[in-house]
């Protein structure tokens, strides 16, 4: 608890709102556990700003030099968007569902099919949020299986401010105060495995979406039983997940990960860029694309949802 408490000190200065958190209900299914107790992060001062400012220096450091150096390996392994398995298709459709909304338009569609790759995906309409959405694999190989998927950053809906503060936290701190702090990212994945018992597990997230698909799969930093759902997990697929100055494996422990992990992105796409296969503790693998020549930018994750066309 000491440790947690020293780190929560360590990216105060990156909450931008403020107030005690002392308990977080849980309402996973099965489990004994009825409450979270988290530590309350105490208020940010001047002597934490100071105390933090080396410690993201010096992440921030050993990052760009990290990123100068694979550069040249990430430029010559581009693949072709073409070369994606329908799988990973299939998630970045759900990814990209996130995006939509439960209960008003843009709405969520019950059922999104693809009569290219010939699979079909059901909404569970019994748990469809705003920050996650679980579609059921209708055929094929799969059927019968989920794929959760996670929001992402908002950008130009109404909802884009709520996702400043976690951005900021994958930024400065390696998402460790959405961890701790969030433990409805475990619970969800938990009802889920509890609902389609005997069926694989799938977890998606486009930008934040996919980072926290991730933490999900890492099963947070290990600390509180709550988290402890990495062994549910049965395959990852994120897209352009968000990274920061710290590893997620710094603070996190990528040593956890059981799950089948692809991270999908595009080179020199910013917001992923320090995504390495070493802060997974080499557990997951890497797929590097060259951007869609009709994507608005390299972090859309229309380079993923759209026809495969190679420049």
């Amino acid at each position: 608890q000491n440790v947690h408490n020293h780190v929560f000190a360590q990216c105060a200065t990156v909450r931008f709102h403020t107030g005690p958190l002392a308990q977080t209900t849980c309402r996973c299914r099965g489990s004994n556990l009825s409450m979270v107790d988290a530590a309350p992060p105490r208020p940010t001062t001047a002597l934490d700003a100071v105390r933090a400012a080396p410690v993201t220096a010096v992440h921030g450091l050993v990052t760009a030099v990290e990123v100068i150096a694979r550069a040249p390996i990430n430029f010559f392994s581009q693949e072709p968007l073409s070369g994606m398995s329908v799988m990973a298709r299939t998630c970045a459709r759900v990814a990209e569902a996130c995006y939509m909304y439960p209960d008003r338009e843009p709405i969520r569609s019950l059922c999104i099919e693809d009569s290219v790759q010939h699979w079909t995906l059901n909404l569970d309409e019994a748990m469809n949020e705003e920050l996650y959405v679980v579609y059921v694999i209708g055929n094929g190989e799969h059927v019968g299986c989920p794929i959760l998927g996670f929001t992402g950053t908002r950008f130009g809906m109404p909802e884009f401010q709520e996702d400043v503060d976690p951005d900021v936290d994958i930024l400065l701190c390696g998402a460790f105060r959405m961890v701790m702090e969030d433990p409805w990212i475990f619970e969800i994945v938990r009802e889920v495995a509890d609902k389609y018992q005997g069926k694989q597990l799938f977890l998606t997230g486009h930008s934040l979406g996919g980072t926290r698909a991730l933490i999900a799969a890492l099963g947070g930093d290990g600390s509180q039983q709550f988290m402890l759902v990495h062994e549910l997990v049965g395959e990852v697929h994120v897209f352009n997940p968000g990274s920061g100055l710290s590893p997620h494996d710094f603070k996190l422990g990528g040593g956890r990960l059981r799950a089948t992990t692809f991270i999908h992105r595009i080179f020199a796409d910013i917001v992923s860029v320090t995504n390495f296969p070493c802060h997974m503790a080499g557990k997951a693998k890497f797929l590097t694309y060259s951007m869609h020549p009709e994507a608005e930018g390299r972090h859309s994750l229309r380079n993923f949802t759209m026809p495969a066309r190679e420049p």
